[in-house]
């Protein structure tokens, strides 16, 4: 064999070296990836803290500040953002619910499907809550003394601003803390809607 014909060869064999190696790396990789990293787990997309597993609500009956009651009936059907009030509204309080109703209306033909809650401690009467009410038509408000069971069911005294997600069969499914903003939870609320059929 001429000195042409082996370095012809020599120059086959690592072409196919080569484009062997090209279709096993990835493969290799993800193999090494696998064992080396047993216990990773893709991160969430979700800006919200999921509830896991979903706290099913029991049965209760609160005064609403309008008049009559709500129980676990009105919440079932559709889904619900409720927001945790507390005993005054101020700044970062009326900054809240501002963000629950935009993020509501930019649902757009599926904002019917979401329903805005207010727990506060004296209802409608809530210092600094009473004044606003007019730019929140469609705000129920809940009287929600903080020791009552219905309140109990959100856990230990949850901070105010804090925003939570009923799902229509009355589960608490996701909390939002005070920080998040109105865009992130818009992001999660959209993409609730379109995965469910419900509600």
């Amino acid at each position: 064999m001429s000195d042409n014909t082996t370095s012809q060869v020599r120059l086959g064999r690592r072409k196919l070296l080569l484009v062997v190696a090209i279709f096993l790396a990835p493969l290799a990789l993800a193999i090494g990836w696998y064992r080396l990293a047993p216990t990773f787990v893709p991160g969430s997309a979700a800006h919200g803290t999921l509830i896991n597993p979903a706290r099913p609500i029991r049965p209760f009956t609160v005064p609403m500040a309008q008049g009559g009651t709500y129980t676990l009936d009105d919440l079932r059907g559709h889904w619900s953002l409720v927001h945790v009030v507390g005993g005054r509204c101020e700044a970062e309080c009326r900054q809240r619910l501002y963000d629950t109703r935009q993020a509501r209306a930019a649902l757009g033909k599926n904002a019917y499907r979401m329903h805005r809650l207010a727990l506060a401690r004296e209802g409608r009467d809530t210092p600094g809550l009473s004044d606003i009410l007019e730019r929140h038509p469609d705000l129920e408000v809940l009287r929600m003394p903080s020791n009552t069971p219905f309140a109990g069911q959100f856990g230990e005294q949850p901070p105010a601003g804090t925003v939570f997600v009923i799902d229509p069969h009355g589960n608490l499914m996701m909390r939002y803390a005070p920080g998040v903003s109105a865009s992130d939870m818009l992001d999660d609320l959209e993409r609730l809607l379109k995965l469910s059929q419900i509600g």
